[in-house]
């Protein structure tokens, strides 16, 4: 595809991007997906450890899909 058409894609459906990234990062912290929540190998990894990324995953993924409707009606 054409990064044009990418581009202006996400420009229109902003608000709805917002909220399917949300989604999925709720969902993943969730089920406990090893991508996102394994702490192994990262910087500053024994900060939070498994479950603290886990919490702000779910925090994070929640506000981005309250950011994303409120975008959507807004406009």
């Amino acid at each position: 595809m054409d990064a044009d058409i990418i581009s202006g894609f996400i420009s229109e459906c902003f608000g709805f991007v917002c909220a399917a990234a949300g989604a999925l990062f709720a969902v993943g912290a969730a089920l406990n997906w090893s991508r996102l929540c394994d702490p192994a190998g990262k910087p500053r990894s024994h900060l939070l450890g498994r479950s603290g990324r886990r919490i702000f995953f779910f925090a994070a993924g929640c506000l981005l899909v309250v950011c994303g409707v409120m975008i959507e009606f807004h406009s």
